[in-house]
């Protein structure tokens, strides 16, 4: 993004589904050329805590969901290789989310981060003119759809 001169005053970024986390990653950390308006359709912004269309309603997928976080989800080997785990918030497992997740804990700010990152990554979100988030009303897909 550095490298395109068009861009250096800045740009609009649109994000659908997981591609809003990889706009939100690169604003909270980087934003240089900056993001103006960010636009996020159906977005997993604060993460996802169970599985695709399996409601948390059924104990079967309440069953899975903790199966999940608790044989391998935050290891190192599955959060280095598979991008999803590293938006996986388990409420139920916080403790090991923001211990492990390699990613999501960093960006929200939920722990601190090396050096001062955790307050630049604030001031850079701060710094969008404008930001509009949209949320599918009948997402199966993302537990809980508010993310």
């Amino acid at each position: 993004v550095r490298a395109d001169s068009e861009l250096y005053r800045g740009f609009n970024a649109l994000g659908f589904s997981q591609g809003n986390t990889v706009i939100r990653g690169y604003i909270h950390k980087y934003n240089d050329p900056p993001v103006n308006t960010f636009l996020s359709i159906h977005g997993v912004l604060m993460g996802v805590n169970g599985v695709p269309d399996c409601p948390l309603t059924s104990g079967l997928c309440r069953l899975l969901t903790s199966i999940i976080s608790h044989v391998g989800i935050y290891s190192s080997f599955v959060q280095d290789h598979l991008a999803q785990a590293n938006y996986f918030r388990d409420a139920a497992n916080l403790k090991a989310y923001r211990a492990s997740c390699h990613f999501l804990p960093f960006i929200n700010n939920e722990i601190q981060g090396p050096g001062n990152q955790n307050s630049v990554h604030k001031s850079n979100f701060e710094s969008l003119q404008k930001l509009v988030l949209v949320m599918a009303q009948n997402d199966s897909m993302v537990h809980p759809k508010e993310s």
